[in-house]
């Protein structure tokens, strides 16, 4: 299932899905062509930091688990955890 997960909808309004993923994690809210991540896992260690296009991040490539994903967009951002199966 397709779940939305965000810290306070009052307070952001980027919001990112599904949260268990598999393989994406799409994030909508801010209009931007590109946004900044930063991906930590459990222990704050960084484990990827890059540019992305519209809307879709690939987490394919990382173990199963839960991680921490810093959104950059302009001046705005934003934290969230995420788990990949």
């Amino acid at each position: 299932t397709k779940e939305e997960l965000t810290p306070d909808p009052e307070e952001t309004p980027l919001v990112l899905y599904p949260n268990p993923t598999l393989e994406y994690i799409t994030w909508k809210g801010l209009e931007s062509e590109t946004i900044e991540y930063y991906i930590t896992d459990a222990a704050g260690k960084l484990i990827e930091h890059q540019k992305s296009g519209p809307g879709v991040i690939n987490v394919s490539h990382l173990s199963s688990g839960v991680y921490f994903i810093k959104l950059i967009v302009s001046d705005y951002s934003s934290f969230f955890p995420f788990v990949k199966q």
